[in-house]
């Protein structure tokens, strides 16, 4: 599968697993994500960008079943990560987890 494929794949994905999220079925929505893997060290900014979207996204998942301190260890470590103009929302993301789990 070329660069632009597995990008798109990932991003049918993200798509799958946020319909099955508003019908509440996490397991699944996590085991739809957990099917996009690169392939080396040479991946395409693309890749690297639908990637970051889904590790944000299963933070995300996380915070939906209330493992906010999974959560926040998910995502985190994405800040440091170069932005190549897709955050989808890590920032909010992040806030939200910590928010939340103030309560």
């Amino acid at each position: 599968m070329d660069a632009k494929s597995r990008a798109a794949f990932g991003e049918l994905l993200l798509v799958k697993s946020q319909e099955m999220i508003e019908r509440h079925e996490f397991s699944k929505a996590r085991a739809e994500l957990e099917k996009y893997r690169l392939n080396s060290t040479t991946n395409s900014t693309l890749e690297v960008a639908v990637e970051k979207r889904i590790k944000i996204f299963k933070g995300r998942l996380l915070r939906y079943e209330g493992q906010f301190s999974k959560a926040e260890k998910q995502m985190e470590p994405l800040l440091g990560m170069r932005d190549n103009g897709i955050t989808s929302g890590l920032g909010p993301n992040l806030v939200a987890i910590k928010c939340e789990w103030v309560k």
